[in-house]
């Protein structure tokens, strides 16, 4: 079984409900189309796997508005952002944006 974090949205459930970000399931594989709206926690050895610190702060928490950065981009542009991005230069992004189509 592999353990995986929701971390884009469109994802849903058998009820049809959409799954929330930062939803934990656990699956024997991970959905076909999946891949780039969640990520691996664990694998079948039940080993945590390595990720990429840029989306974490020092000390390891969590930053919770990246999410949110990511979707008001989506929203300010009309596409998505590059996953790469950190917060500050989504805000950047987003601002200029924004005076751009003032």
């Amino acid at each position: 079984m592999k353990r995986i974090e929701i971390t884009g949205r469109g994802l849903y459930g058998k009820g049809g409900k959409e799954f929330a970000l930062g939803t934990q399931l656990e699956v024997s594989e991970v959905p076909r189309g999946w891949a780039s709206r969640c990520r691996v926690l664990n694998d079948d050895d039940g080993k945590t796997l390595v990720t990429n610190p840029a989306d974490t702060l020092e000390g390891g928490q969590e930053d919770d508005d990246l999410a949110a950065l990511r979707a008001e981009y989506e929203e300010a542009v009309g596409k998505k952002p590059f996953n790469g991005w950190d917060a500050d230069t989504l805000r950047e992004k987003i601002a200029a944006a924004k005076a751009a189509s003032e």
